[in-house]
């Protein structure tokens, strides 16, 4: 695996806590985490964006108790719930600006806000449509969370290198770290207290992934109870396997990675024992280095799965500077 050489800052922001990781010469020296009493969205960004309040405050103590260096270059990784992510074929043959300029047409029809308030960037996947057509994934944030991102990093005094989206650095930490079969569907489970998010690999990339809000099911409380947890969780994965045509069964899949919250512990067990594949509550930390004062950390020994995000974007071979900054 490829990590940065210098010392490099990843900083991830999940709705309900913020994590950050430090690596240098390619050995995590130090995490932290915060839980937040106001949840990491779009509402507490506008609230805060004149000043940067509370989070910025959060993030000035974290970056103090693991002894953050001023100019260090950083990463951060945002929670897909502020984010849109869609999958677009595109004929084959196309010239590249009319790739570029069909994908930011294809955003746009999904906005109603002018496409000049977000930010626009698209990928090509290494799979192509039934018909042989390519395949491109876009993703559209707002601009102004990108601004946010970059005053509270330059406030830190930390160089922003670049920014990635949860879903995608939780898939480099798994195909980085277990067997997924190229030629099979596998899938990660994002588990966080108020909503689910289903991924899905294809040939170690990006395949399709599904935003599940908890409160869909009427109750807040519903992951901390076992079996309905474990009932609600592949209900909605036999329709998403069904619906997108992955197979007939959750068993199609070559395996199921857990990641997120606490609770994923609470069913892991019930969980596993009802399926018949592979069922794996993910370690980042599997094949990563760590400093020796870091196995005594409880984000270290105790919930690993909740730091998956911000190990992930230390997986990126290459830093680039980040669009839409002030």
């Amino acid at each position: 695996m490829n990590f940065p050489s210098q010392k490099f800052v990843s900083i991830s922001f999940q709705p309900e806590y913020i994590t950050l990781v430090v690596m240098e010469d390619g050995v995590i020296q130090s995490i932290a985490t915060k839980e937040l009493i106001q949840p990491f969205d779009l509402e507490t960004l506008k609230a805060e964006r004149d000043d940067s309040g509370s989070l910025y405050e959060i993030l000035e103590r974290l970056g103090k108790k693991i002894n953050i260096n001023k100019g260090c270059d950083t990463g951060v990784v945002l929670n897909s719930g502020i984010v849109t992510i869609r999958k677009i074929p595109v004929a084959i043959g196309l010239e590249d600006e009319f790739i570029e300029n069909h994908m930011r047409w294809e955003a746009e029809q999904s906005l109603v806000s002018p496409l000049e308030e977000f930010v626009v960037e698209f990928q090509r996947l290494p799979f192509q449509t039934p018909s042989g057509n390519p395949t491109y994934v876009v993703i559209v944030v707002r601009r102004v969370v990108i601004d946010f991102i970059h005053s509270m990093v330059h406030r830190m005094g930390l160089k922003l290198r670049e920014v990635d989206i949860d879903i995608f650095s939780s898939i480099r930490v798994v195909v980085s770290n277990y067997d997924t079969k190229p030629d099979r569907i596998s899938a990660i489970i994002d588990v966080q207290n108020s909503y689910l998010n289903f991924i899905f690999i294809r040939d170690r990339e990006y395949f399709l992934s599904h935003f599940f809000s908890i409160d869909e099911e009427s109750s807040s409380s519903n992951l901390s109870d076992e079996g309905r947890a474990v009932e609600m969780i592949l209900k909605e994965l036999r329709r998403l396997i069904f619906g997108h045509k992955l197979g007939e069964r959750v068993d199609d899949l070559s395996g199921i990675f857990l990641t997120g919250t606490g609770n994923v512990r609470r069913f892991y067990e019930s969980f596993s024992s009802s399926v018949n594949i592979p069922v794996e509550i993910v370690n980042p930390f599997s094949k990563v280095k760590v400093a020796q004062s870091v196995y005594e950390l409880e984000e270290y020994s105790r919930f690993p799965e909740k730091i998956v995000p911000a190990v992930g974007m230390l997986l990126k071979s290459k830093y680039t500077p980040v669009k839409g900054g002030q």
